[in-house]
């Protein structure tokens, strides 16, 4: 088995193989796209609620935001490129 003989071996690697602590771009991106994600579900569930007048149960309102922040963050780290 390959054990790393330093800390800065035993985290992730940057573009060009070095270790680095750093967070990749993708990383970042993904991140943020999670946050937009919960953000947007919450105002989307609430216009809804609000143009139909209708109570969304609270298990569909919570699956529905973990959908779409997964989406979203899945699709930010999907379209952000790799560090060059």
């Amino acid at each position: 088995m390959n054990t790393p003989k330093t800390r800065a071996e035993a985290r992730t690697l940057d573009a060009n193989g070095n270790p680095t602590a750093v967070p990749q771009p993708k990383v970042i991106a993904a991140t943020a796209g999670a946050g937009v994600g919960a953000a947007a579900a919450t105002v989307i569930i609430w216009i809804i609620e609000a143009t139909i007048g209708v109570d969304i149960p609270e298990g569909v309102e919570l699956a529905g935001g973990v959908l779409l922040t997964a989406a979203v963050s899945f699709a930010a780290g999907y379209l952000r490129r790799p560090s060059a």
